[in-house]
């Protein structure tokens, strides 16, 4: 705030993206202070400006205690015709760019073959092509028959792609275990808090003691890295070495009931870290 007062200072604006999947508490202290900071706009100018983006829910709107508070509200119904044309360009774009990278290229057929069955999917998301388009990505293989029967195969929907990456699962005793970690802690987990959770879980399994860190067996961090892309794949999304889960979409997946079947019982708590 002091930084935007300097007379210097040129425009600062702050985009907060998906509001709606902030924690409760601390979203409600984050929505006072944005609605203190627009009434206080009304006596005084400042270069600072915010920018919101939420799915609609009803306790959202009501929290925001401003009566002028600009909004734009993009009817998901009226938009869907646009942004559906704007998935097809990513489609075919990303499709072709996979295919320009293989090696053999894929012929024009089999190219258009994939993008065409892609935009013929109802319902198609950003998110959803992300995860096809990875599945894509990484086949090996090369040939039309063998292409057109992985098209077959592809997941029509979020949560069926989330549900066949969990049932693909290398070692799904540790998936369930890094999941169940995700879910439960307050924060996002740090590669090393996750690595020790770990390794204390399974030493617990063997009957080892554990009385400090240097009873610990570690793994190294690049090694742990890959570890865990390997065990959860697209669930997860490591940055600054926290792991997060991709989505919003995929924490709701995760404690729904096809999900607990597939992971086994989810027994979520709480976990404090300091």
């Amino acid at each position: 705030m002091k930084a935007t007062a300097d007379t210097n200072a040129g425009p600062v604006i702050c985009l907060f993206d998906a509001l709606d999947e902030c924690e409760p508490s601390t979203r409600k202290s984050l929505i006072k202070y944005i609605s203190s900071f627009h009434r206080a706009l009304n006596t005084a100018s400042s270069n600072l400006k915010f920018i919101v983006t939420s799915r609609l829910f009803y306790e959202l709107e009501t929290e925001f205690d401003v009566d002028d508070l600009p909004s734009i509200h993009l009817e998901g119904n009226e938009m869907s015709e646009s942004i559906g044309k704007e998935v097809d360009l990513v489609i075919s774009h990303e499709i072709s760019r996979i295919s320009d990278a293989r090696r053999p290229l894929l012929d024009g057929k089999t190219k258009a073959g994939l993008i065409q069955y892609l935009q013929d999917q109802n319902n198609r998301t950003y998110l959803w092509v992300y995860l096809m388009l990875h599945e894509i990505l990484k086949s090996l293989e090369s040939t039309e028959r063998k292409l057109i029967r992985l098209l077959s195969t592809i997941p029509l929907s979020v949560d069926e792609a989330y549900e066949k990456i969990l049932n693909r699962a290398t070692n799904p005793i540790q998936a369930r275990r890094v999941l169940c970690l995700i879910l439960a802690a307050e924060r996002p987990l740090t590669l090393k808090e996750m690595n020790i959770a770990l390794e204390i879980l399974d030493m617990k399994e063997r009957g080892d003691k554990c009385t400090s860190e240097d009873d610990l067996e570690l793994d190294n961090e690049e090694s742990f890295r890959k570890k865990i892309e390997n065990l959860c794949g697209l669930f997860v999304s490591i940055v600054d070495q926290k792991i997060y889960l991709i989505h919003q979409t995929a924490k709701e997946f995760l404690t729904n009931t096809t999900a607990t079947l597939a992971l086994g019982v989810l027994r979520v708590g709480s976990i404090h870290l300091r």
